[in-house]
């Protein structure tokens, strides 16, 4: 119980987000408070009329945030600052420098229902030192209750990132824990830190990082702190914190965010071959697909799902894929073939990256990792427009314009101009309906063009004289178009484009 309140990170800032906006949360606003920049965390059980008290020691911040988070009966939080002064929810009203903030989590809360908060901000940013804590149980409380106490700094001068170098590790693996300390942006020396280590929601090590060049990082002294754990031989979820802090006239603390990892001990692996193929199966001089034969290596035989993603450059996803086959034990090849048609959507040039590519096995109820691959693989320098797309293609791209060829302020049309992008050379007829702001018709306008493969934009003309016999005002909307070629092959945009305001009168007419 006393974890679960510790750990609740995300309503730990939704409160102090209540806290330095007066009670309003804006959930299109950024979070005030960097949520990484935590000092520990405290907590233990209090019983009724209890008061516990919990110091700590914190270095400069721009604001400073304490919260006190608790179940069941009345629990009230108080603070002391480094200058000996109590501040309560009654001194906070009157001081324009300190928010207080109260939430009750309604009861029905899947995760939290019924536990309740308060928290104090402090805007003081010279207030560095040791401050304390009030925790105080009303005396008619009924039973005693857990409770956790949350620091959060926003702007402070001391900051600790946290990470590890993969989160899929075989059974065995060793995971390397990098821990990087800044003061004022320059690497922070000579602190302790260290990382627990759990098991599900199990301790299960306590493990110093060290700045000396030799436990994972090659240099010392440069800020970076660095450990291995090697305690991988369970199968399992973990979970790893991070703690640094100092003492002395530079003291501070705190505690990374959470780090999340998975074990597997599957012997079944990917062998590192890959075979690429862009293949056109239609004979279109267009890629259907482009598709990777990839290794495994099975110990076991049985169901498999593997999957992977397309990204490009910057690893923005272009498509996934996957497949499902059973497998026995050996070696064998399986093909993650990506959509051509989406490829080419997506309007992005290669080389692009299979990013990512994992196998499971499937059981009848669950299913278990296998293997990962989370080292790139580039691919040739394919453009998009190499892979399969529909023979007439609508690229987005549309606009119009109003003509006064002549200068004498009255337009004798509205032209429209759509592109394509074309397979074929060939004759093709196109057409579209003008419509007034209340979809009654106007006019229609209609051409042929010949027209080769490729990037192509086509033109409509509206007759101004029609526009003005109409009577009907805008704004006007460009709709119901067609194309269609001699060949067989038409399309139909459900896109309307839709004018700005004019009137008929600002048409010419005869």
């Amino acid at each position: 119980m006393i974890r679960k309140l510790l750990i609740t990170s995300a309503l730990i800032i939704l409160l102090l987000l209540i806290v330095v906006t007066n009670g309003q949360y804006d959930k299109d606003k950024p979070p005030p408070f960097e949520p990484e920049q935590k000092p520990e965390r405290l907590g233990g059980r209090i019983s009724p009329g209890e008061v516990k008290l919990h110091e700590i020691s914190l270095d400069r911040a721009d604001l400073i945030a304490f919260n006190l988070s608790w179940g069941s009966g009345e629990v009230d939080l108080a603070i002391i600052t480094p200058e000996g002064t109590r501040v309560d929810s009654a001194f906070a009203s009157k001081n324009d420098l300190i928010e207080y903030a109260s939430v009750d989590i309604p009861e029905d809360d899947e995760f939290l229902g019924g536990y309740r908060y308060k928290a104090f901000g402090f805007s003081q940013s010279s207030l560095q030192g040791t401050w304390t804590v009030e925790v105080i149980a009303d005396s008619n409380n009924i039973e005693e209750t857990s409770y956790g106490v949350g620091t959060s700094l926003r702007g402070p001068d001391v900051i600790l990132k946290t990470h590890i170098d993969k989160y899929f590790y075989r059974s065995g693996d060793f995971v390397l824990v990098i821990a990087s300390l800044e003061r004022k942006s320059l690497p922070l020396l000579g602190a302790s830190v260290m990382a627990r280590v759990f098991r599900m929601d199990t301790l299960i090590e306590k493990m110093n990082l060290y700045d000396d060049g030799t436990h994972g990082d090659s240099v010392s002294g440069d800020g970076r702190y660095t450990g291995t754990f090697i305690n991988t031989s369970h199968s399992s979820a973990y979970s790893m914190k991070v703690y640094a802090n100092q003492t002395g006239q530079q003291t501070f603390s705190r505690e990374g965010r959470l780090l999340q990892f998975s074990v597997w001990d599957s012997q079944s692996k990917f062998d590192g071959s890959i075979v690429e193929t862009a293949e056109d199966t239609n004979n279109d001089n267009l890629f259907n697909e482009l598709k990777f034969d990839i290794g495994l290596d099975i110990a076991k035989e049985g169901k498999y799902h593997i999957n992977g993603s397309l990204v490009d450059y910057n690893k923005a996803r272009i498509t996934n894929t996957r497949v499902e086959t059973v497998l026995t034990t050996g070696n064998h090849t399986v093909g993650l073939a990506f959509d051509g048609s989406r490829i080419y959507t997506s309007g992005i040039d290669g080389p692009y990256i299979l990013d990512k590519y994992s196998c499971f096995e499937i059981f009848k109820d669950s299913f278990s990792l296998v293997d990962l691959v989370e080292d790139d693989y580039q691919t040739q320098a394919y453009g998009y427009r190499e892979f399969q797309r529909d023979p007439i293609y609508y690229t987005g791209n549309s606009s119009y314009a109003v003509n006064d060829k002549n200068g004498d302020g009255l337009y004798e049309s509205i032209t429209v101009y759509i592109e394509f992008d074309i397979i074929e050379e060939n004759y093709y007829n196109y057409s579209a309906g003008l419509y007034d702001n209340d979809w009654k018709h106007v006019c229609l306008a209609r051409d042929n063009e010949h027209l080769k493969p490729g990037i192509v934009t086509i033109s409509l003309t509206f007759s101004g004289t029609e526009i003005r016999r109409s009577g009907k005002d805008g704004p006007y909307v460009i709709s119901d178009f067609m194309m269609y070629c001699e060949n067989g092959t038409s399309i139909t945009l459900t896109d309307n484009i839709t004018t700005d305001y004019y009137q008929s009168s600002d048409f010419k007419g005869k």
